[in-house]
């Protein structure tokens, strides 16, 4: 509902996302937890325009899933997690099962998703990565990330600045 990752961060699309899990909450589940909104501004020193609009988003947010909310139906989880000395162990003998999982996870989306990264036609020096898929796997089939240069992994193993597709 963020809008992170391959989400679209458009208000429309996000607000349309918390109307679902709204009433899929009120109708058949119990209780469902999403990401606290405001944990990703924690600790936030620069105050840019794009910062204020992601925060009045998420107050758009809150706002209409207020009444869910209130009659418990919607809880608010973080995205970070301690463990004590005792169950970061019970974790780890789960470390394995979930690097299965994250494996079949992985080959399912490589077959599903392709990676392109290209210079930018509206940035400067900046690389545009456009990941297309399934409307189930990417928002709208396809999403673009900028990044203002290009990951160290991919630095030279280049051999040009044209367009490249990642296996």
């Amino acid at each position: 509902m963020s809008g992170d990752g391959t989400r679209c961060s458009d208000p429309e699309c996000r607000l349309s996302r918390i109307d679902e899990t709204a009433r899929f909450a009120t109708l058949y589940a119990d209780r469902v937890l999403i990401l606290d909104p405001f944990e990703r501004f924690f600790g936030v020193i620069e105050v840019t325009s794009r910062l204020i609009e992601e925060i009045s988003v998420s107050i758009q947010l809150l706002h209409d899933i207020r009444p869910a909310a209130e009659a418990g139906f919607i809880g608010f989880a973080t995205g970070s997690y301690c463990f004590c000395k005792d169950h970061y162990k019970e974790f780890e003998a789960h470390q394995k099962g979930i690097e299965i999982a994250c494996a079949v996870l992985e080959e399912q989306y490589r077959n599903q998703l392709s990676v392109e990264f290209r210079r930018s036609t509206a940035i400067d020096g900046a690389w545009e990565f456009v990941i297309s898929g399934t409307e189930r796997s990417v928002d709208h089939g396809q999403a673009f990330l900028i990044s203002p240069e290009l990951p160290e992994e991919l630095k030279g193993r280049l051999d040009s600045d044209d367009r490249f597709v990642l296996s």
